[in-house]
């Protein structure tokens, strides 16, 4: 059993690091995700704070997984983990059945998925997730929680400073298709064999 909470845990802290980090390096891509979400569900007032919503949640990921991958206030992050996976697998699944929105933005532009295939993705993930928060009491306390409390404070930082560097800049990894170094002519050319468009 403790090798498969370990297996969990480090799962659970590269998938949430990965997702906090494609989000936080393009921050402008996913306050427009959220702006299509808030559109969708007619919440059109909170547009003004799109690009807030795209900060807390790309950093909250992020610090999270980076507490499950070190083992750090593992209580905390095995809450913060299930409540954050129960709340957006209920969501997936409305956005499943109603499908608003074309893609989730889940893993920002770095990776592509259907909201069939998000909420499929998060019910796997609830497994994991499930393990790490019924054996929240039984991982071991690693170093003194001020200790723990200092060095995610230390990387919540770090990672609001790349936000705000790719924010004011470029993001540090671009996923967009037109990305700078791109031969625009030649990415707009439309393959041969593939569907012409019809007006």
């Amino acid at each position: 059993m403790r090798a498969l909470r370990f297996i969990c845990r480090i799962l659970l802290g590269l998938v949430f690091i990965f997702s906090g980090f494609v989000k936080g390096i393009d921050p402008m891509g996913s306050a427009i995700k959220f702006s299509e979400y808030f559109s969708a569900f007619h919440l059109g007032f909170l547009g003004n704070f799109s690009l807030l919503f795209s900060v807390l949640l790309a950093s909250a990921e992020f610090i999270i997984g980076i507490a499950l991958l070190l083992g750090l206030r593992m209580k905390i992050a095995s809450w913060a983990v299930f409540l954050f996976m129960s709340f957006f697998t209920i969501l997936t699944l409305i956005l499943a059945l109603t499908n608003p929105v074309s893609d989730c933005g889940c893993f920002g532009d770095a990776i592509k998925l259907t909201n069939g295939q998000t909420f499929l993705k998060n019910v796997v993930l609830m497994v994991p997730v499930m393990m790490v928060f019924l054996s929240r009491n039984k991982f071991p306390v690693r170093y003194k929680p001020f200790g723990e409390w200092v060095t995610l404070g230390i990387l919540y930082i770090g990672i609001l400073l790349v936000i705000r560097y790719c924010y004011f800049y470029l993001p540090v990894i671009d996923f967009l298709p037109y990305r700078t170094g791109t031969n625009i002519p030649r990415a707009m050319e439309i393959p041969e064999g593939a569907p012409q468009d019809e007006y």
